[in-house]
C-alpha cells in the first residue's frame, strides 16, 4: 500500500533514512527540509511544510526537533488535518503542543520501528498484520506458502541459488528480513553493510521472491506464527532440531527443510575479502 508522508528531519539525512524505511515497507515519503546544520533553511521551512500539508498527506513524521517555532505553530494550527508521529528528542514541552497521535523515544526506536509504526498509524495495520493477511489469502486459494528468513546483507550467488531452491518447494516465497537493529545485535556493530531499504530492494528484484517483510526481533517466531507457512526453509549445515523455529512450524502443521549453500560462498568471507584488498 502506498501512503504519502511528510517527513521533517535533521537536514534530510535522518529524514532520508526514515523515508528509506518507509519505502521498504511499501510507502512513499515526501521530504521536507529541516533546520539544524543549515539554519538558512529555517525561514523556508514553514512555507515548505504548508505546501506539503496542502497536498493532503496521510501523516507527518517529525524527527530530531527539526520544526522550529514557525513550524510548530503552523503544524499545531492544522493539527486536526493529519496524524502526527513525533520521534522524541527529550523536549516534551515543544511537541506536546502538537498533541501527537504517537510518540517514540529516539534512543530506543530503530528506523525500522519508526517506519513500521508510521505505516501502522496510517493504515491501521502493522506490517506483521498485513503479511499475515496476505498469507491467509494465499492459503484460501490453496497455494503452498514457503517461508525463509535471514539478514541477506551482501547478496551473492549462494543466496540466489538458495532462494531459487526454496521457491521451487511451493507456490509463494515470503522472505523475512532482519532489520538493521536486529542485524547489529546478531552480527556486530559493523553490520549490516547495506541498510534495510537496499536489502529489501535487491531481494524484491529476484523473480523467485514473491514478498519481503522486515522484522525487528532476533528471531522470526512472531512472523512465523502469523504467516503459518507450509514449508519453513533454512540454509546451511543445520539439523532441523537445532532450529528454534522448527517446533513452532511443526505445531502449525508445516514442515522444515534444510537446503545446502554453495561451497565457498558466504557473506562474511566476501566482506573479509573486500576489506583485505
Amino acid at each position: 500500500m502506498t501512503v504519502h508522508l511528510v517527513v521533517v528531519g535533521d537536514v534530510l539525512q535522518g529524514a532520508a533514512d526514515l523515508a528509506a524505511g518507509i519505502a521498504a515497507l511499501g510507502g512513499r515519503a515526501v521530504l521536507v527540509a529541516a533546520t539544524g546544520e543549515h539554519p538558512w533553511l529555517a525561514g523556508g521551512l514553514a512555507r515548505a511544510l504548508g505546501g506539503a500539508l496542502d497536498a493532503g498527506p496521510d501523516a507527518v513524521v517529525v524527527r530530531d526537533g527539526a520544526l522550529g517555532a514557525d513550524g510548530y505553530e503552523l503544524l499545531g494550527a492544522r493539527r486536526g488535518e493529519v496524524p502526527v508521529l513525533v520521534v522524541d528528542t527529550g523536549d516534551p514541552q515543544r511537541w506536546e503542543v502538537l498533541e501527537p497521535d504517537l510518540v517514540l523515544t529516539r534512543f530506543e526506536a530503530s528506523d525500522t520501528e519508526v517506519a513500521a509504526r508510521t505505516m501502522e498509524l496510517v493504515t491501521g495495520a502493522s506490517p506483521l498484520e498485513e503479511t499475515a493477511a496476505l498469507a491467509a489469502a494465499y492459503r484460501a486459494e490453496g497455494r503452498r506458502i514457503v517461508f525463509t528468513n535471514g539478514c541477506f546483507d551482501v547478496l551473492h550467488r549462494g543466496h540466489v541459488a538458495y532462494l531459487q531452491q526454496a521457491r521451487r518447494l511451493g507456490d509463494v516465497l515470503i522472505v523475512g528480513l532482519n532489520s538493521d537493529a536486529s542485524v547489529r545485535r546478531l552480527k556486530g556493530p559493523q553490520r549490516p553493510v547495506n541498510p534495510v531499504a537496499d536489502r529489501v530492494s535487491v531481494l524484491s528484484a529476484l523473480s523467485c521472491v514473491d514478498h519481503v517483510t522486515v522484522f525487528d526481533e532476533d528471531t522470526p517466531l512472531a512472523l512465523i506464527a502469523r504467516v503459518r507457512p507450509d514449508v519453513y526453509v533454512k540454509g546451511g549445515d543445520y539439523r532441523p532440531e537445532q532450529l528454534p523455529e522448527a517446533p513452532l512450524v511443526r505445531e502449525l502443521g508445516g514442515e522444515v527443510r534444510i537446503l545446502g549453500y554453495l561451497a565457498d560462498r558466504s557473506t562474511s568471507a566476501l566482506i573479509e575479502r573486500i576489506r583485505s584488498t
